[in-house]
């Protein structure tokens, strides 16, 4: 029954039509209605146009790669919600969750974006931890899970922020930044949506990696209004990401060991978690048992 606000769902999409098929159908089941699915084509050439066979689905191919900035605006030109949901095309979203986070948004005029839990296809799951004023913890460059594919936001805010500027990756964090800028956050605590394990090659990481770089010089202002150590937390988790993309490719990598090290060098307080990522590095599995009773010990200390 088709009672509620118009939800958006915009698929965003790039030369991956066996998972797009997987993002389209769990956009199809949910709950809420009424909804409205738009998959924007960023290939160029049409490449999705097969996978596109349903009446319900509005299909926008362009005519150039633009990155995903330019894909968000031109579904925002082609879809009506009253709330969007930007999905990209490996991840999924369970049936409820359209409707958990309207139920939110509805229900309090000052949060205009709502986040949830995430899981990854191995089980592994991400909890929610953030809420209300959230843009001192966005600065940080790490939110997970408050990503992309998690949110759901209105409308009226997005037609404020956007176009965004282009940035070459790590765009899920110009969003928020500018969302945090204007609204509250709040979240559905549970893992509605389910996170895609594509195979991102060390170029397009790196991208990533230059665009969050990109981020702390555009917004150097803004974070010059909070404590030296919010940029400081920034800095290490770009050198933690970059140590870990060396180390995966070449786990006998110097240049990772260093990143890594050097990430924890930044950091403005001492991460359990990083040490233990930095150990890991060094020796195998005896040096993560090491860092587990380092960490148990300091818990029994603290």
């Amino acid at each position: 029954m088709d009672s509620g606000p118009l939800a958006s769902i915009i698929i965003t999409t790039y030369y991956r039509n066996e998972a797009l098929r997987g993002a389209i159908e769990s956009a199809k089941a949910q709950t809420h209605r009424p909804t409205e699915i738009v998959v924007v084509d960023d290939s160029g050439e049409g490449h999705a146009e097969p996978v596109i066979n349903d009446s319900r689905v509005t299909y926008i191919p362009k005519d150039a790669n633009g990155g995903p900035i330019s894909a968000w605006n031109t579904g925002i030109e082609h879809c009506s919600g009253k709330y969007v949901q930007f999905l990209d095309d490996d991840d999924r979203i369970l049936p409820t969750k359209i409707e958990k986070q309207v139920q939110l948004l509805e229900s309090s005029e000052d949060t205009g974006a709502v986040y949830c839990g995430m899981e990854w296809a191995s089980g592994e799951r991400k909890s929610p931890r953030i809420r209300r004023d959230v843009l001192r913890d966005v600065l940080t460059l790490k939110t997970s899970p408050c990503v992309t594919s998690t949110l759901l936001i209105r409308r009226t805010l997005l037609d404020r922020i956007l176009p965004l500027p282009t940035y070459p990756a790590s765009t899920d964090n110009v969003l928020k930044i500018e969302l945090a800028r204007r609204t509250e956050f709040d979240f559905v605590d549970e893992p509605l949506m389910i996170r895609g394990q594509s195979n991102d090659n060390i170029s397009r990481s790196m991208k990533k990696i230059n665009g969050s770089w990109k981020i702390l010089d555009d917004y150097r202002e803004l974070y010059r209004r909070y404590p030296s150590d919010v940029r400081k937390a920034a800095v290490s988790n770009i050198y933690q990401w970059e140590g870990r993309l060396y180390y995966d490719r070449n786990p006998f990598s110097l240049r990772a060991r260093a990143l890594l090290l050097y990430s924890i060098v930044k950091s403005p307080g001492f991460n359990r978690n990083d040490l233990a990522t930095f150990l890991r590095t060094l020796g195998g599995e005896y040096t993560v048992s090491l860092g587990k009773r380092i960490k148990n010990t300091v818990d029994r200390l603290q």
